[in-house]
């Protein structure tokens, strides 16, 4: 018996050891993802098998994060649960972190870089408080420089990034998006062909810079960024606006992030140097920002304008003018709400954009949707949300008349539960979408709907349920499956 038993327990572990052994470097890289800097090294060397998978998957080590010290403030800024870390966990992650007496935090590193064999690099930068001392990090950097693609600073000044980028040799030949002074997870690398091949950055197409850095325009004036196509800045005033205007001559996306504006004028002149860039971001406005933004922009030559209106606190629109205002009419209008954000895009016959962003939280004490952001807008047609109806609705004006609607089920059936047709006139084409397939609709569901409303024809989601479709049918002239 125990002969049978011991067997059976051998067997276990042998197949324990198999799965492990065989283990996926997918499953490997999202623990890897989920982790702060330090403790990654730690998630390789959870066992024998799982550190051997590690050691052999170069592309774990292409995304490395270069400290200054293994625990400071801005570690806990950016990674908030290594706060509640206890002391002991701290000292073994520090042992990880220098495995050797005497070890540096700059052989640590390159021991890291040597593991990502010669793939591309994604390289994430927390400098030291002193300037100088940053040289350490960027030499030991020198050797791999040619095969970073994605370079970003948490926090920077204009010293400390001179200093790094003339001590790694200033040539990065595959740098692709540099990034300063924010969280940059959600900013995706455009894959293009280089265009400034004399340059030393010549394939480098986003630099965005964010409210944790003073860099611009002082920190990049010796750049060559003629290959620049979205930018990112923090202006104080016009002239840093215009540097960069000048400074990227091919420009085609810049958001302008209002935080620590001083002053400007907007005049004609200004306003049609910023008209050569196809889309405009503006965010983080206050008080002093609203009448100078509404009123610059407020032109019929800007082609793509974002207004992202966030997190604003109470404000008065006054006499202002309306971010639509220069829009022609008709327009297509879509109203979507996703991660608590109401998203409201009008676009006009001549594919003019306005887009308007407000979040759930303080949308209440913002201009409402109608007298002031669509304020005396016509719509062609309107693509809805059905969780957003009764933001699109409130406040819309009598016996609004919206042609062909398109209402969005994102998650559940029930979705359709508040949405009530009665405030539209002239509606006769409706469309019901979905954005995840398989969804049921209960018996009732659309025709409670559209029971008050006589339609030329009814679209469904093809990859949905409908369980009244026969219902359906009698209601409306025209039932098409799309």
């Amino acid at each position: 018996m125990n002969s049978v038993v011991a067997s059976e327990k051998d067997s276990s572990k042998s197949r324990a050891a198999g799965s492990f052994r065989h283990l996926p470097e997918e499953l490997l890289l999202q623990v890897w993802d989920a982790l702060p800097p330090l403790e990654r090294v730690c998630a390789s060397q959870v066992c024998h098998h799982w550190r051997a998978s590690a050691l052999g998957s170069p592309r774990l080590w292409t995304r490395l994060i270069f400290l200054s010290a293994p625990w400071d403030a801005w570690t806990t800024a950016v990674w908030p649960n290594t706060a509640v870390r206890s002391k002991w966990e701290q000292l073994a992650v520090r042992n990880i972190f220098n495995p050797a007496p005497g070890s540096t935090i700059v052989a640590f590193f390159c021991e890291l870089l040597s593991r990502s064999a010669q793939m591309p690099l994604d390289i994430t930068v927390i400098p030291p408080e002193q300037p100088a001392d940053i040289g350490e990090f960027a030499a030991a950097l020198r050797d791999h420089a040619h095969r970073v693609s994605r370079l970003h600073f948490r926090y920077c000044q204009s010293k400390t990034f001179g200093h790094f980028l003339q001590d790694a040799g200033g040539n990065f030949p595959a740098l692709r998006t540099l990034t300063v002074g924010f969280n940059d997870s959600k900013i995706a690398i455009a894959d293009k062909p280089r265009r400034a091949p004399d340059s030393p950055l010549p394939a480098l197409r986003q630099l965005h810079f964010g409210v944790d850095t003073s860099l611009w325009p002082w920190g990049c004036a010796d750049l060559d960024l003629s290959g620049v196509e979205d930018l990112t800045i923090v202006p104080r005033n016009e002239d840093n606006i215009r540097h960069s205007l000048s400074s990227c001559p091919n420009l085609s996306s810049l958001s302008l992030v209002m935080a620590y504006w001083f002053h400007g004028h907007g005049d004609d002149a200004f306003r049609t140097e910023l008209t050569q860039i196809r889309t405009i971001c503006v965010s983080k406005m206050h008080d002093p920002t609203d009448n100078y933004v509404f009123y610059l922009f407020d032109d019929a030559r800007f082609l793509d304008l974002t207004f992202d209106c966030r997190g604003r606190m109470p404000w008065a629109v006054g006499g202002l003018p309306s971010s639509c205002r220069a829009l022609e009419q008709p327009v297509r209008l879509t109203v979507r709400l996703r991660n608590y954000t109401y998203e409201i895009e009008a676009v006009d016959p001549a594919e003019r954009r306005r887009c308007i962003m407000l979040d759930t939280h303080t949308v209440g004490v913002t201009p409402p949707l109608w007298n002031f952001w669509l304020r005396a807008q016509t719509a062609a047609s309107a693509t809805i949300d059905a969780a957003a109806w009764s933001f699109f609705t409130t406040g819309l004006p009598s016996s609004y008349v919206i042609p062909e609607l398109t209402l969005v089920v994102r998650a559940h059936p029930s979705e359709l539960q508040r949405v009530s047709l009665a405030p539209l006139s002239g509606l006769e084409k409706l469309r019901i979408d979905v954005l995840q397939p398989r969804l049921r609709f209960p018996r009732g569901a659309v025709p409670r709907l559209i029971r008050d409303t006589r339609l030329r024809s009814l679209s469904l989601a093809a990859d949905a349920t409908f369980e009244d479709v026969e219902l359906l049918s009698t209601l409306v002239d025209t039932v098409i499956y799309i």
